[in-house]
């Protein structure tokens, strides 16, 4: 989760392998989400 979501921000988290994120402000039902895409995927 982060506040900034730049283009360079951006650039950085791919750089570092992190392919997704949630900015700030949230709607919980994406974290929900984000979440149980997460949770599912690596059983």
């Amino acid at each position: 989760m982060t506040a900034s979501v730049s283009e360079k921000t951006v650039s950085k988290f791919k750089a570092y392998g992190i392919y997704d994120y949630l900015s700030k402000p949230f709607r919980p039902g994406k974290l929900y989400d984000r979440l149980a895409k997460i949770l599912t995927t690596n059983r």
